[in-house]
């Protein structure tokens, strides 16, 4: 079942990408490849499922780490000197936490990669996770220039952080912002059951 998933899955992606041929306009083109990124996203939990022998337990390390592998090369980050860091160790959850969780740090590592390092800026995007009992503490920084204080992330217009918080709000957590060295995401998340 994970694999047809992730076959249809792939095919989605591949129709985005040919549709994408097509687009002249630049923010519709932005939005499908966006919405490529997250299909690619899912589909990658699938893909991980099928591989694995226990099907309940997805290896966060490297699932992440693909994920941010492939947004990283799609944005051209590391050639424009912006680094990736992942820190969690032996961190397990299934499909039901997997999928929400991945398609939020598909959002957030993408913002960042836009918005966070314009006009040359160097630095580093972070990630660290670490679990007790069913919680997750997931901390995502990035130390560029930082979300402007004007802006309202809980009720952006941006369907990016209106996803991020929805996909917060289904793993029954919490999310704060500390804007005072680039961006922190700090969220606390519980497994689906």
């Amino acid at each position: 079942i994970h694999h047809r998933v992730k076959n249809n899955l792939q095919i989605i992606a591949s129709l985005l990408n040919l549709q994408s041929r097509y687009i002249r306009d630049e923010s519709t083109l932005a939005a499908i490849r966006e919405s490529q990124n997250r299909v690619k996203a899912m589909a990658l939990v699938h893909e991980k499922l099928y591989r694995s022998e226990d099907l309940s337990h997805i290896d966060l390390h490297e699932y992440i780490k693909f994920l941010g592998t492939g947004l990283f090369q799609f944005y051209d980050a590391k050639s424009r000197g912006i680094q990736f860091r992942l820190d969690l160790h032996d961190v397990h959850v299934d499909i039901n936490t997997a999928i929400p969780l991945g398609l939020i740090l598909n959002e957030l590592i993408s913002n960042s990669l836009k918005y966070a390092f314009p006009n040359g800026k160097r630095g580093e995007v972070s990630i660290s996770i670490q679990k007790e009992e069913h919680t997750l503490t997931v901390r995502f920084h990035d130390d560029g220039v930082g979300i402007p204080e004007t802006l309202d992330w809980k009720e952006t217009q941006s369907l990016g952080l209106r996803l991020v918080n929805t996909l917060v709000d289904q793993l029954n957590g919490t999310i704060e912002l500390d804007r005072t060295a680039g961006t922190t995401f700090t969220l606390v998340l519980h497994e689906k059951k």
